[in-house]
């Protein structure tokens, strides 16, 4: 038995629909892509606040526990350190200034745009265009977070 397929009943999808897709895809991943990474850069720069917030505590807590004798330099050096080998996406550094003063930052490593810089009261700043060591006074670009 032989039997014929009618023409209407095996028709697909003409190149100007195919095209109407395609075109109103990538127009959602034009828009989509840069909030995406922003959000991921967001995350990040939240994660590396932690860390560095998370390492002056500690700090403090040990030069209250040990006031005597008790070296800066080593305690802040060894904890962004372990900050430095949990996220490889910012370079930890710190400065301390004669008066025992410790400023902390994390300058971005790849191509996001924001830093943070930690003044020696706690707060945390999100600063644009972080390097090198951490400074003593406010960088410019920054605003609290």
């Amino acid at each position: 038995m032989i039997t014929t397929l009618n023409k209407r009943a095996v028709q697909g999808f003409t190149l100007v629909e195919l095209m109407a897709v395609i075109a109103i895809i990538a127009i959602l991943s034009a828009v989509a892509l840069p909030n995406y990474q922003r959000y991921v850069e967001k995350t990040n720069l939240a994660h590396a606040k932690q860390l560095i917030v998370s390492a002056k505590q500690k700090v403090e807590a040990e030069r209250l526990i040990n006031p005597r004798g008790f070296d800066v330099e080593k305690h802040i050096g060894t904890r962004l350190a372990v900050a430095d080998k949990e996220n490889t996406k910012y370079k930890f550094t710190h400065n301390k200034t004669d008066d025992g003063s410790v400023f902390i930052q994390a300058a971005p490593l790849t191509g996001y745009k924001y830093g943070v810089w930690l003044d020696d009261g706690g707060v945390a700043y999100r600063c644009e265009g972080l390097s090198g060591k951490a400074p003593t006074k406010k960088p410019a670009n920054c605003e609290r977070m």
